[in-house]
């Protein structure tokens, strides 16, 4: 069964996707772009880009990335994941946020952690739209392993230097595979103790 859709960027994107679709390729002037929508997010994001507008593709209008949340994660939530993996230190730490019933919850799935890695008990699928790890007092950097993980409809996180008073954030969309970084305020209310990297 195709799980995937096409679509030519001519006028305006289709905001929906047809039923049993995951996901939609869109060939837009600047290059092709990947689009999906959940309950909790919608997102169009490149594939391959065509920055020289000498190049761009006749009769199409160029596509413009977004990233658009249901309601962003409080505060509150962050400051908590902040406070958890600063506990952690020297070890790893894993968060889930869940959407349930109209607000976003954190919790910590039983997991198996080390220095440099984390890995929950339980694989939860698309069912979890949001999760963060902590990288202790290292930069927050997506490894490898991470790129080789994350591969479903979510948003992922690295909390890095976390023993530091303004933490490090990095977060990016993942539409099955392909990734785009997001400011983390896309994602959450605005935290002093932390700031995109």
């Amino acid at each position: 069964m195709n799980l995937v859709e096409y679509e030519l960027h001519v006028t305006k994107l289709t905001p929906v996707l047809s039923e049993g679709k995951l996901y939609r390729y869109v060939l837009a002037a600047n290059g092709v772009f990947v689009y999906s929508k959940n309950n909790y997010f919608e997102a169009l994001i490149p594939v391959r880009t065509i920055s020289n507008a000498a190049q761009f593709v006749r009769g199409l209008e160029p596509a413009v990335p977004f990233f658009k949340i249901i309601q962003k994660v409080n505060f509150e939530l962050l400051q908590e994941a902040i406070s958890m993996a600063d506990a952690m230190i020297p070890l790893e730490c894993l968060f889930y946020f869940q959407y349930l019933d109209k607000d976003w919850i954190c919790y910590t799935p039983k997991q198996q952690v080390t220095r440099s890695s984390v890995i929950p008990d339980v694989q939860f699928g698309d069912y979890i739209p949001i999760e963060m790890h902590s990288h202790n007092t290292m930069d927050a950097i997506f490894s490898d392993t991470d790129n080789a993980d994350e591969t479903g409809f979510r948003v992922y996180g690295v909390i890095g230097h976390v023993d530091r008073p303004v933490v490090d954030i990095k977060m990016r969309i993942s539409i099955y595979g392909h990734r785009y970084v997001i400011p983390y305020e896309s994602v959450f209310e605005r935290n002093p103790e932390a700031r995109n990297v």
